[in-house]
């Protein structure tokens, strides 16, 4: 048998697991203090959490490096985009997404200093709303929204 550790193993180590888990606590408080509701738990957190997880593992797969850390930039976007999917109302979905871009971009601004204008906002949020809407060829996905902080997370 051998001691070498595939790249899934390498990420799947319980800090990460316990760091993904307290970002999806973070991002459902913060989507309930926004929202004044309490609709996302149980079954919905659960469901988009697996799918976050094993979208980590495709990821890994198909790249040629080892993620050895988790990336907020991923798990927000990844988590949120997966978690709008849960829910059968576009309204939902849409309050969902604006919870990730709001967290992304208020990381950003944190970190960074970068301050994102209400016309960019808007224009991110139509992006996915688009996809979520079965409109790919308008929209960006899951993929579009963790490119877009990790890009503007490089910049100096």
């Amino acid at each position: 048998m051998s001691d070498k550790i595939t790249k899934k193993d390498a990420f799947l180590t319980k800090e990460n697991i316990d760091l993904i888990v307290q970002q999806i606590k973070e991002f459902c408080e913060l989507h309930k203090e926004k929202y004044k509701t309490s609709y996302i738990k149980g079954k919905y957190v659960k469901d988009a959490l697996i799918k976050t997880i094993r979208h980590y593992n495709s990821f890994l797969k198909e790249f040629n490096f080892i993620l050895e850390t988790v990336d907020f930039y991923r798990t927000y976007a990844w988590f949120g985009y997966f978690l709008a999917l849960e829910f059968p109302y576009y309204q939902t979905r849409f309050k969902i997404v604006r919870t990730a871009i709001f967290r992304i971009i208020k990381e950003l601004e944190e970190k960074k200093g970068i301050v994102f204008t209400d016309v960019t906002k808007i224009e991110i949020i139509k992006f996915l709303q688009y996809e979520l809407e079965g409109k790919g060829e308008l929209g960006v996905g899951k993929n579009g929204l963790y490119l877009l902080g990790r890009i503007v997370s490089t910049l100096d």
